[in-house]
């Protein structure tokens, strides 16, 4: 049994990301390096209060944490009020991920959090 607990000492979560109130115009989040996280990651929007519409939120991954692209079927809905998330394999992204998106007409209230398993040295 001491082994279980030491194996499980050396996984934890991380969750990073920030929420927005944001007017009419494109947005993106600061990237997050994956650097040690294995398996799989969620990525969960919780899209809140909308006087407007928003488009087009999406994650997005980068090699270098300057030069982004959207990563292809990692999109969310734009349901007001609603939550929804993405999983996908880290070893299918490049080294940081972020996500981006257009308040069409503003504003509106939105929240992105990654989970995932990084592994972490006792």
């Amino acid at each position: 049994m001491p082994a279980l607990i030491h194996a499980a000492t050396q996984l934890s979560q991380a969750n990073a990301m920030t929420a927005i109130d944001k007017g009419a115009g494109a947005f993106t989040n600061t990237g997050i390096d994956l650097t040690g996280f294995e398996g799989e990651a969620v990525i969960v929007q919780n899209l809140g209060a909308i006087t407007g519409s928003v488009s087009l939120l999406r994650v997005q991954d980068s090699a270098d944490n300057s030069s982004f692209a959207d990563v292809t079927g990692l999109t969310f809905g734009t349901t007001a009020s609603a939550v929804t998330s993405v999983t996908f394999a880290v070893g299918n992204v490049r080294r940081y991920v972020r996500t981006a998106g257009t308040v069409t007409t503003g504003p509106a209230a939105i929240s992105h959090t990654l989970s995932g398993i990084k592994k972490v040295k006792p």
